[in-house]
C-alpha cells in the first residue's frame, strides 16, 4: 500500500470508490468541516445523524450502524487532561468494502501512527481487507488502553510513597506533634484528590471497554450466524483464498487447508523497512521468515550471498540444525 495525500475532496472521493484497498484518515482539527460534511452527506452517501455524529465537538458513547454499503463504529481512546485527569476521545471508523476511513479531533494515539507507517502485510493476503484492517485498529487500541493502564497505576505508586514519605519528614523529638500533623493532613487531602482522579479515570475506561465489548459481541455473534447459515458458501470462501495463497506463494503450493489455516494462526505477519536488519549473523536463531513480497539482502561476514524474492523461505536452518545463525538477512 503507497502513501497517498488527496488535494481536493474529489480526489478522496475516486479513492474511496476505487476497487484499490484504501486507508483515509482525516483529521477534523484541521479538515475544512463543511467540506467534510459535503464529502460524507454527499458524495459518500453517508447517514445524516452518523455524520452529525462525526463532524460535532461532542464525545458520544461507543457504538456501531450498518447500513447498505459500509458499517460505522464509534470507538474511545484517552488522552491526560487537567490534573491527573483522563479524557475520552472518539475514534469514527468507516469500513466499506475496499476502504476505511477514520476520523478523529483528537490527535491519533502514537500507536495508530507507528502502524500506518508499517502495515502488517495480512492487509494484502485476504480479500475482506477492511475487517482486518479493523482487527489491527482494535489491538492498536487496547494496547493505548494498557499504556493508560500502567500511567495509573505508576501514579498510584507515587501517591503511595508519598503518603508514606511526605516530603521527607519524618516525626523527631524537636518537631511538633501538631505541627507534623497538619502536614499530614494536608498530605493525605491531596492524597484523597488524587485517589478520586485515578478512581474516575478507571470508571472512564471501564464504561467504554464493556459498551466496546458488547460492540464486538454482537459482531461476533452476526458472523457465527453467516457462518451457521451458509457454511458451503463460507468454506468455498475459505477456499478461494487458500488457492490464492498458494498461487501467490510457492511455499504453500503442497499444503493442505488445514496446513495453510494451522501456519497462518500460528504465524505473524508484518512489514519490514528498506536495510532493515531480520535476522543477524552468529545469532541463535528461533523462528524462520516467508517472504510475502520484495526482496531480502543474504549476506556473511558482509559479503553478498544471494537475494531472496517473493515465496522463499530463510532462517530455518538456524531451527533444524539448533545452530547459530550461519548470515545475515535484511
Amino acid at each position: 500500500m503507497e502513501e497517498i495525500e488527496p488535494r481536493t475532496m474529489e480526489e478522496v472521493v475516486e479513492h474511496v470508490k476505487s476497487p484499490e484497498f484504501v486507508w483515509l484518515d482525516l483529521d477534523l482539527q484541521n479538515a475544512p468541516i463543511d467540506q467534510v460534511k459535503d464529502l460524507l452527506l454527499i458524495k459518500l452517501d453517508i447517514h445524516p445523524l452518523v455524520v452529525e455524529e462525526c463532524i460535532t465537538p461532542d464525545v458520544y458513547q461507543p457504538k456501531f450502524e450498518e447500513e447498505r454499503d459500509y458499517k460505522f463504529f464509534i470507538f474511545h481512546y484517552f488522552r491526560e487532561g487537567r490534573q491527573d485527569y483522563l479524557k475520552a476521545s472518539e475514534l469514527n471508523i468507516y469500513l466499506g468494502e475496499n476502504f476505511v476511513m477514520t476520523l478523529h479531533r483528537s490527535p491519533i494515539p502514537t500507536y495508530l501512527k507507528l502502524f500506518a507507517q508499517n502495515l502488517p502485510s495480512d492487509l494484502f493476503l485476504f480479500s475482506d481487507k477492511s475487517v482486518i484492517f479493523l482487527y489491527h485498529i482494535l489491538d492498536i487500541l487496547i494496547d493505548d488502553y494498557l499504556r493508560m493502564l500502567q500511567l495509573i497505576q505508576k501514579r498510584g505508586d507515587d501517591m503511595e510513597f508519598n503518603l508514606l514519605n511526605p516530603s521527607g519528614a519524618v516525626p523527631t523529638p524537636n518537631t511538633g506533634k501538631h505541627r507534623f500533623l497538619r502536614r499530614k493532613r494536608k498530605d493525605q487531602l491531596q492524597l484523597f484528590k488524587e485517589i478520586l482522579a485515578q478512581r474516575h479515570n478507571l470508571s472512564l475506561m471501564r464504561k467504554s471497554i464493556l459498551q466496546e465489548l458488547e460492540i464486538l459481541q454482537e459482531q461476533v455473534r452476526a458472523y457465527e450466524t453467516v457462518l451457521a447459515d451458509a457454511p458451503i458458501e463460507t468454506l468455498h470462501a475459505l477456499r478461494i483464498e487458500f488457492k490464492r495463497l498458494r498461487y501467490a506463494l510457492e511455499f504453500f503450493r503442497d499444503f493442505s487447508d488445514a496446513e495453510i489455516w494451522e501456519v497462518a494462526r500460528i504465524s505473524t505477519w508484518r512489514a519490514a523497512g528498506a536495510g532493515e536488519l531480520l535476522m543477524k549473523e552468529g545469532e541463535p536463531g528461533s523462528f524462520f521468515c516467508l517472504l510475502a513480497d520484495g526482496q531480502v539482502k543474504v549476506t556473511k561476514k558482509g559479503k553478498l550471498l544471494n537475494i531472496l524474492r517473493r515465496g522463499e523461505c530463510f532462517g530455518e536452518m538456524a531451527i533444524l540444525n539448533d545452530k547459530p545463525r550461519s548470515a545475515s538477512a535484511e
